[in-house]
């Protein structure tokens, strides 16, 4: 007995081609919100790299001994980690090599893409609104190279669309601490 043979089907039905669209749409539904929070989540990785870079800064100098410096530069929205070996500050010619970044100074440009709409918007050190955060040999923050008087501290303030970020340092002890405000 043989059977008649039937036509092969050589495309998709309304019904399969409906379901595809209502499945990628319900996908779709759910991608946009987190791509949406990527400049978020790249604004908080702006506050993390600068945290870890104050704990860096802090360590290194009990590390070497010697004090260290970040300065930053709000025109440029950047900062710079720097070796302090005398009585003055000099970002250009005692930048520190990353050691992240094989032979690279230690420069962190918010503007290079990594940190999406970041910007340093405030740095206010000593309550004279001063763009530089020091550290003497045992790791305290202090008000000025070759001093021992210790800072009041101070704090930077990060924005980006949506909310504030403020990351502070604590004056006597140099904890850092940071909080998230929404616009």
């Amino acid at each position: 007995m043989t059977t008649p043979d039937r036509p092969t089907r050589v495309g998709y039905t309304l019904l399969e081609i409906l379901v595809v669209i209502v499945v990628m749409g319900i996908a779709g539904a759910l991608v946009i919100p987190v791509v949406g929070s990527a400049d978020v989540l790249r604004s908080q990785s702006a506050v993390r790299t600068l945290v870890s870079d104050i704990m860096f800064a802090q360590s290194d100098a009990i590390a070497a001994q010697e004090p260290r410096a970040i300065v930053f530069d709000t025109g440029e929205n950047m900062y710079t980690l720097v070796a302090v070996p005398g009585a003055a500050i000099d970002p250009v010619t005692n930048v520190l090599y990353d050691p992240f970044s094989l032979g690279k100074d230690y420069v962190v440009d918010f503007d290079d893409g990594d940190y999406g709409k970041a910007a340093i918007s405030v740095v206010n050190f000593d309550a004279d609104n001063s763009n530089v955060l020091l550290f003497d040999e045992f790791g305290a923050p202090i008000r000025a190279p070759g001093s021992s008087d210790p800072t009041t501290g101070g704090y930077v303030y990060i924005e980006d669309a949506t909310s504030w970020y403020y990351v502070t340092v604590e004056g006597m002890t140099g904890q850092v601490w940071t909080q998230r405000v929404s616009k």
